[in-house]
């Protein structure tokens, strides 16, 4: 798990969440994501918006369920997820051994989930369900 974490924070240090900071004017969101009720313990929230010149698309860790997303675009957005679990097996590459992981997002949540994000802050909890 601590490889995929990695990778994802290297992934926002190249491309969304570089040199991000946190603006006062711009809109933040935050709160919780659960399945079935647990907390995620550690993941990725991401928002892409769906009108075109409305902002570029953000991302955040989730860590022990919480998130906090800063300079969200407004208007209608496209909230994805993505957590991983180990699967306790092992693969190879590059000459290297790296533990198996899996999505453990819900499959009808894999396209996301829409909302829409105003000025000032939100608060919004995201329970997903396995069935």
């Amino acid at each position: 798990m601590t490889g995929y974490v990695a990778r994802i924070g290297i992934m926002l240090l190249v491309g969304v969440g570089a040199g991000c900071s946190e603006n006062p004017k711009s809109p933040i969101v935050h709160g919780t994501v659960t399945i079935d009720g647990q907390v995620i313990a550690d993941g990725l929230i991401t928002f892409t918006p769906l009108e075109s010149g409305t902002g570029t698309s953000s991302s955040t860790v989730i860590k022990d369920g919480q998130y906090r997303a800063v300079d969200v675009s407004r208007g209608r957005v496209l909230v994805r997820f993505h957590a991983m679990k180990e699967t306790g097996k092992t693969y190879l590459e590059f000459g290297k051994e790296f533990p198996e992981t899996v999505s453990i997002i819900p499959r009808k949540y894999e396209i996301g989930e829409e909302m829409t994000v105003s000025e000032g802050e939100t608060i919004r909890d995201f329970e997903l369900t396995s069935k």
